[in-house]
């Protein structure tokens, strides 16, 4: 028989977009022969359209080393209007290795989860072969059936979504988008259920200009009360399936230390339509992920918001990424506000740098670094409603302003006596007893933060002084000399632990004196002294020619095993991301160890470091253990994602010398895992690296 057929598809946007223009060679396409819709699965079996496990009305649930090959025609997994935590760890959909001729393992999402008021906890879980959404975290749309009269536009009766789940309270908070003008208002809180239909309710103020269902661009009700707050996606796996791996509309979620290879849709996908699901998302962070061959551009972060771009969905940071693509840009943003994009990685097929990484249409206030801190020459884009120049607590991140503290160009009333700013056009404007602050996530280590400042010169007797904090702790204060030139100053700190710090300038005289900042610099610091090559550089002779070597030659570390160097893309690592630090990882491979001998006082220490599975073979089970001499520090599995992923332990040296520090993996298979970035601080503060 032929393998060469014809076939007639519905002229719609998929088929043109996606079969008619863009397929490609060895692309698996494939048509279900019988729809499955409710009602005609219902003639078979009335509840074929409840999903295979549904956690409802419930908190405090673990549900765990589940694997689902198959199931009926509806979600794996439904998570709904839950009151508490609901976790679910090592979950697994995928099709049986001895199924050759299954496409699909199943129909629709692998986790649903709606209208809960904790947002779920998803880790370490496996999605392969799905024909929808790996994870939707999202609201049900609800209208307005009714504006019930005489109520002063505070009481209105409300029509599906999360009023059917009956999950809504008193003292819930209400936000309401009109799509007719991009308006969102809000919130405001609920002050009355009806005890007969939990459908009325009654907002502690009016809310006017609502457009009920059934007429055009009907206004959305959404409970930020019930949009899945705080969820966590963490270390899971997504290989090949039709649609996004990650559809979020939750507020305040993390989403780290995953890998999302090959999906049909998007690796991660933090957007609304306006009129199907929701609510905006806000307050999301996307770090350490791993993103490889999406059909689509692997971060899409924008917003249909109407008529008028009002920018609903914002304060997004996207961070320490290892994004590669073919066609498509690595990020894309469509009218969204305060967005971060720092220390990514994006590159091509070919493993080359890719230019133009983040495409920007209609959004504002867009920050791209390479660092941890942001906006360090203090030119974000303010307002100047007067049209002076400078502006005192501007709205929006990276910094927060209190009191006379702000943005001013140069030549304003405040800088015209001035020299032109160290860098760009702008400075951090501090006047009287006032505060500029941001919040850092800094890895345990020392830093160094630099910058430069000078005086009011053209009023004031030139006498403001600064003071730096970090977390609370004083770093200094500094006062520039009184000629208005700009000097440079520096300071340098620990961070005993990762994690984020509040770095804040205050200024202290409460006269009418200024002080202007700019060129404002963090660096983590190199090593100062004890533990030698934590980042595992030191050159090797590779006789083979293959980018590693087994037990290479030489101080600082003593290898024993199959354990050596590799760099990054050779036989062993080029299925994981570059190494977090210079261009090499240790290689731990079956039983083997790598040793250095440390000089340490007596006292406690943190150690810190990355590692990851080998991805491209075995089956990601390796596992590390660290001694301080003969004492275990603790045991390390990295996940199965072939991510680096932090890990720090805290250790007691009882008394000071020479202390051995080992790194030993513990599975004898072939199994390997690499290790990076390795460093020691002392609860003191003081940088062993």
């Amino acid at each position: 028989a032929s393998n060469t057929f014809r076939v007639n598809v519905i002229d719609d946007e998929f088929t043109r977009t996606r079969l008619k223009n863009e397929g490609r060679i060895g692309d698996i396409w494939f048509q279900p022969l019988h729809f499955n819709s409710k009602p005609r699965l219902a003639l078979i079996d009335g509840a074929r359209g409840d999903p295979n496990i549904w956690v409802t009305q419930s908190s405090d649930i673990l549900m765990e080393d589940i694997t689902l090959y198959s199931g009926r025609s509806s979600m794996c997994n439904t998570i709904s209007d839950n009151d508490g935590l609901i976790t679910y760890r090592r979950f697994r959909v995928e099709i049986p290795l001895l199924a050759t001729n299954r496409v699909v393992s199943v129909w629709r999402d692998g986790m649903h989860c709606k209208n809960n008021r904790v947002g779920p906890v998803i880790e370490d879980c496996y999605f392969s072969a799905i024909l929808d959404d790996s994870i939707n975290l999202s609201q049900s749309t609800t209208w307005a059936a009714e504006v019930v009269a005489g109520t002063t536009n505070k009481t209105f009766r409300l029509t599906g979504g999360w009023v059917a789940g009956g999950s809504h309270a008193v003292g819930d908070r209400i936000r309401v988008f009109h799509p007719a003008t991009g308006e969102y208002v809000g919130p405001v809180a609920i002050i009355g259920v009806d005890s007969q239909d939990p459908g009325i309710i009654t907002l502690e103020s009016s809310i006017t200009n609502v457009v009920v269902q059934g007429e055009t661009n009907a206004s959305l009700f959404y409970n930020m009360d019930l949009a899945n707050e705080g969820a966590v996606v963490r270390g899971n796996v997504f290989m090949p399936q039709r649609r996004h791996a990650i559809l979020l509309r939750a507020p305040k979620s993390i989403v780290e230390n995953n890998l999302i290879d090959s999906v049909g849709g998007r690796g991660v996908s933090i957007e609304c339509s306006g009129d199907v699901e929701g609510p905006f998302p806000e307050n999301v962070i996307v770090r350490n992920n791993r993103f490889h061959s999406t059909y689509l551009s692997p971060i899409r972060v924008s917003a249909i918001s109407g008529a008028v771009n009002t920018s609903p969905v914002n304060h997004i940071e996207i961070s320490d990424n290892d994004i590669t693509v073919a066609e498509t840009p690595a990020v894309e943003l469509e009218n969204v506000d305060w967005i971060t994009i720092k220390k990514n990685q994006f590159s091509d097929a070919d493993g080359r740098e890719l230019l133009d990484a983040v495409k920007i249409t209609d959004s504002t206030h867009v920050f791209l670094s390479d660092t941890d801190l942001l906006d360090a020459g203090f030119e974000s884009v303010f307002s100047d409603p007067d049209g002076n120049g400078f502006e005192f607590r501007p709205d929006g991140p990276p910094w927060t302003f209190v009191s006379l503290a702000g943005y001013s160009e140069a030549s304003t009333a405040f800088t015209s006596g001035n020299p032109l700013p160290p860098e760009g056009s702008q400075v951090l404007l501090l006047k009287g007893a006032s505060r500029a602050s941001q919040n850092l996530y800094l890895d345990a280590g020392g830093y160094t933060l630099s910058f430069s400042a000078a005086q009011r010169k053209n009023y004031g007797s030139q006498v403001q002084q600064v003071e730096v904090f970090v977390d609370g702790v004083s770093l200094g204060i500094f006062q520039p000399s009184s000629d208005g030139v700009y000097e440079h100053f520096e300071s340098t700190f620990t961070v005993p632990a990762r994690g984020t710090v509040l770095l804040k300038m205050k200024s202290l005289v409460a006269a009418d004196e200024t002080v202007f900042m700019d060129e404002m610099r963090l660096v983590r610091n190199a090593q100062l002294s004890g533990l030698d090559d934590g980042g595992f550089e030191s050159d090797f002779s590779d006789p083979d020619g293959n980018g590693f070597e087994f037990r290479p030659d030489g101080p600082p570390w003593i290898f024993a095993g199959l354990a050596g160097y590799s760099e990054a893309s050779t036989a062993f690592t080029s299925g994981n991301p570059q190494p977090p630090e210079g261009e090499q990882v240790l290689l731990l491979k079956g039983v083997a160890s790598a040793s250095q001998t440390v000089s340490l006082d007596a006292g406690t220490y943190t150690v810190c470091f990355r590692a990851a599975q080998r991805k491209n073979y075995g089956s990601q089970i390796q596992q590390v253990e660290l001694f301080a001499g003969e004492d275990s520090i603790g045991t390390f599995q990295p996940p199965a994602t072939g991510v680096y992923e932090y890990f720090e332990k805290t250790f007691t040296v009882s008394a000071e010398g020479a202390h051995m520090l080992k790194l030993q993996s513990l599975v004898a298979a072939d199994e390997t895992v690499f290790v990076d970035d390795l460093g020691i601080v002392s609860a003191d503060g003081i940088v062993v690296f």
